[in-house]
Order: structure tokens, then sequence, then C-alpha cells
């Protein structure tokens, strides 16, 4: 029943949370190639084509390519993954397609389990940039909120706390649990929601032009991180490591690139 007389201009338990709220500054920073990067030193395609050699099949560098771009196709075909068994039996359909397009014929879903278990668990395959700790800790400690907004899977929560980055997090944002990729304008609303924050509040980081450009789009202040001077005709503000993204921030680091 709707509220009537002096009771109606009362706020809700919703506005009430709101007009008290701090207004803390909120910082969202995208994962891989922002936060976190790939620990083995070996280009990709590299690497396939010494997979396929070891399987007993000679690919060249286009063909390996072409295996993995189909594989990756197939991936991002799978928007919505909400748990680890649903990830698995995806990883495991992935590295059988992008073996089979590397050419290999036998034993596919021995050989991509095989391979499941060395790249992702073995190798441990994330690891964080150099400075990305000692950022993290300026920010919070210059009363920053923070989360991760990733195109990830759900497993990225257990690589989080593997490298000890979880901690500084209030949330981590995986978009295949939402059934959607950057750009899309929900996964960045979910970090919002997940943080009670509002656009005014936030300020996103993001080193894939078309995600920064999504989340500048729905008026997010944002950068985008340009490690390797790529991007000079984004239009957006560049940055060229978490450092810089930080003084940007009017935050100091303590950090040394020579330890």
């Amino acid at each position: 029943m709707p509220l009537t007389g002096a009771f109606a201009t009362q706020p809700t338990v919703r506005q009430n949370a709101r007009m008290t709220r701090s207004h803390q500054p909120v910082a969202l920073l995208d994962s891989f190639g922002t936060l976190v990067r790939g620990s083995h030193q070996v280009p990709w395609i590299q690497r396939l084509i010494a997979l396929a050699t070891e399987f007993g099949v000679t690919i060249d560098e286009t063909g390996a390519r072409e295996a993995a771009v189909a594989a990756l196709q197939f991936m991002n075909q799978h928007t919505l993954i909400r748990s680890a068994a649903e990830e698995q039996r995806m990883y495991l359909a992935y590295y059988a397609r992008l073996l089979a397009g590397l050419g290999v014929r036998d034993r596919l879903e021995g050989r991509a389990a095989e391979v499941n278990h060395r790249f992702r668990v073995a190798e441990c395959w994330l690891r964080p940039f150099d400075e990305t700790a000692s950022v993290l800790t300026a920010l919070r400690a210059a009363g920053y909120r923070l989360a991760v907004v990733s195109d990830g899977f759900p497993s990225l929560r257990h690589d989080y706390r593997r490298m000890g980055l979880a901690e500084y997090f209030d949330a981590i944002v995986v978009a295949a649990e939402l059934g959607a990729w950057k750009p899309a304008p929900r996964v960045y609303q979910a970090a919002l929601d997940r943080l009670d924050a509002t656009i005014d509040d936030c300020v996103y980081l993001d080193d894939t032009p078309d995600d920064a450009a999504g989340a500048a789009a729905l008026g997010i202040r944002t950068y985008l991180m340009d490690r390797q001077e790529k991007f000079a005709d984004s239009g957006l503000p560049r940055v060229a490591s978490l450092c810089e993204f930080a003084d940007r921030l009017g935050v100091a680091v303590h950090y040394s690139s020579s330890r």
C-alpha cells in the first residue's frame, strides 16, 4: 500500500543509506594487461607451434594463429559461466578445439585435459606486474575502494587469492557470471552496484580501447592503460603504468622499479 501523509516524505531505507554514504572514491580496474600479465615469456603463437610439435604435428605461424583465433571465437560464445564445473567443461572443449585446429587428431580429450592442467594449473599462468601491489596499497591507503572488472571466468578469484591480490579488493566482478562481456554497460554497472557507488564516485582503468571507451560512454572518468604506447589515436587519457595512473589521481606510490 502506498504511503500517504507525513510518512510519504520519509526516506526509504535504501535512500537513507545513500544519503549517509561516505562517497569514498572508487577505482574499477581491468585485470589482464592492467593488473596482471601472463607468466610465460614465450609468445602464445610460438607456444602453440611447440605444442603441436610435441604431439607430432608440424604447423607454421599462420596456421597456429588461425587455430588460436578459431578457438577463441568458440570461447567467446560462452558468455554465461557461473560455476567452476561449467568453466572446466568449457576449457576442456576449448583446448580440444585448439588442438584440432593445430592438426592434432589422436586422443583429443585426454590431451585437452593434459594441456588444460599444464597451462592453467601447473604453470600458474597469471602473475602481477611488479608495481601492482605497491599501487593497490597506496590506493587503499588514500581511501579508495577497489574492484576488479574482468572479462574472465570464476577461477579468477582463485588466481587473485593465489597471487596475494584478493585482499585489496572489495569486489571482483567476473563478466562470464553476468552472461556478457565488456563493453556491455551491465558489466560496469555490476561493479558500481557491488560497491554501492555512483558514476561520480568512480574512475576506471583498462588496457583495451573498446572496453575503456565503454566505461567512458557511461560517464565514468576513464583512463586507457597504454604500456606500449600503441593507442595515441584512442581519444582517451592514457597512462603508461599503474604508477602513472595513481599519480593522475594524486596518490603517491612508494615503488622502485629497480627492486
